[in-house]
């Protein structure tokens, strides 16, 4: 029988039989410290065990101790939502042997014998985690995810497999439960199976969560690809007009409506069309939020070089609304929101009152500059990209964020700054809420208030 370095496949029969109430027999050589240990109270006793577990380094005295820690103490009885120890010794033990052996076999093996409150962190480090970061392929990802996707759901019809325990839930409360807690987990899914071309499925699996993630326009954009591509065309304009009225419907959707506006309206303002549709309550809570944030504060200028190697000088573009967007090109989120500034961009390209500038900062890469250019260049923006220069206090590259980051309040980026025409900051915001739209109407809202200010 095959031995794996952290969690031997013996454990896994000794759970499935002691989960099966069958007697299990531990080997001399499997036999761990733990086994002659006992304490008073049984989660007391669990994390001792497991924090000695945890420390234990040398692999084979390691695959003894996991093999005793799971005969004595799973099937877990009060769950593992505060026990770190029990948790990291099943997620380390999978991810150990998924890397070392290629493929989820253990994985699959393991999954009927997993509490419920693992599920999410296995389908997080296993799962969401490389997809979102682009490490591993969808034919490695989509077997994983399906496997605990599915285990997932069959637990949610399960009453007896509860998250919370202050109360008892009833099969409804409890499916519903677990449908809060992992609905990120199950639109990751539904992504993995669009891109694999399994978009039938992968739209039985997100139209459930429709009324609790459909504020989000990373929802909304999968599901209107999944009305695209399941021929429900006649759903398809509804949903992002409605999107639409709540500032959540990203580019691509944006470029989809144009398409039909364009046909049904042709030579109508489609961004006329696109205003009228969002929702007054949610403008004017919008608009009042967005009249609260502003500010009035004197802004040091600055000069950087462009990418033609051109120097631009913040002062001698006084008469200007400038808007600024801190960003690099190892920040996920700053690349995230390029889409909805480029939006703004485009609202406002023709108009020379209004200038927009992309400063890439605190890069670490020496070749960064090329780096910037090709990223933008792929993308298909049309950004004005300066460089920050270097920092002589740090040697690297961020002298104007450190400059600024005071008056700015910039304590990170993606960071969004708004200067009227007398060289004053106006308004500024960190990070990014992940909705494009949104994100082009709050600088639009902005810059058309600055401009008729200096009317």
């Amino acid at each position: 029988m095959k031995r794996h370095a952290l969690f031997p496949l013996a454990a896994i029969l000794l759970v499935a039989a002691s989960v099966a109430g069958q007697p299990f027999v531990v080997t001399p050589g499997q036999a761990g410290a733990g086994d002659t240990l006992t304490y008073p109270d049984e989660r007391a006793a669990r994390e001792r065990e497991g924090l000695r577990v945890h420390l234990t380094r040398d692999p084979d005295e390691k695959e003894r101790a996991v093999a005793a820690y799971v005969k004595r103490f799973f099937p877990l009885k009060d769950g593992t939502g505060n026990d770190p120890y029990a948790r990291h010794i099943v997620t380390a033990a999978l991810q150990h042997n998924i890397a070392r052996e290629g493929n989820g076999a253990l994985l699959l093996e393991y999954l009927p014998v997993v509490p419920a409150a693992i599920l999410p962190e296995l389908y997080y480090r296993l799962v969401q985690l490389p997809w979102q970061h682009r490490m591993k392929e969808i034919k490695e990802l989509l077997p994983l995810s399906t496997a605990i996707h599915d285990e997932m759901k069959k637990r949610a019809a399960d009453p007896a497999e509860r998250l919370v325990a202050d109360r008892p839930l009833s099969p409804r409360e409890w499916e519903e439960e677990c449908t809060r807690h992992n609905a990120g987990f199950y639109f990751t899914h539904a992504e993995l199976l669009h891109h694999a071309g399994e978009h039938a499925a992968a739209l039985d699996i997100i139209e459930p969560l429709k009324e609790r993630l459909a504020r989000g326009s990373a929802f909304n954009d999968l599901y209107a690809r999944l009305l695209s591509a399941n021929g429900y065309r006649h759903l398809l304009v509804p949903f992002i007009e409605a999107s639409a009225r709540e500032d959540a419907a990203t580019p691509a959707m944006l470029d989809t409506l144009r398409v039909f506006f364009a046909r049904e309206h042709p030579g109508e303002d489609f961004d006329a069309y696109i205003a009228a549709l969002r929702s007054p309550g949610h403008v004017e809570r919008f608009e009042e939020r967005l009249v609260a944030s502003l500010v009035d504060r004197e802004i040091t200028p600055f000069a950087l070089e462009d990418t033609r190697g051109e120097r631009v000088d913040i002062a001698a573009l006084k008469g200007k609304v400038i808007v600024l967007d801190f960003w690099a090109t190892w920040c996920a989120p700053c690349k995230a929101a390029l889409p909805g500034m480029q939006v703004a961009v485009n609202r406002f390209k023709e108009d020379p009152r209004v200038a927009f500038y992309f400063i890439s900062t605190l890069e670490h890469d020496p070749r960064y500059k090329q780096s910037v250019r090709e990223f933008i260049a792929g993308k298909g923006y049309e950004m004005e990209v300066l460089f920050d220069d270097v920092d002589p206090a740090t040697g690297k590259h961020g002298r104007v964020y450190h400059a600024l980051s005071r008056p700015l309040g910039m304590n990170g980026i993606p960071h969004k700054a708004v200067i009227d025409a007398n060289g004053r900051l106006r308004w500024s915001s960190s990070g990014y809420h992940g909705n494009p739209l949104e994100l082009a109407n709050e600088i639009s809202f902005v810059v058309n208030r600055l401009l008729d200010e200096n009317k």
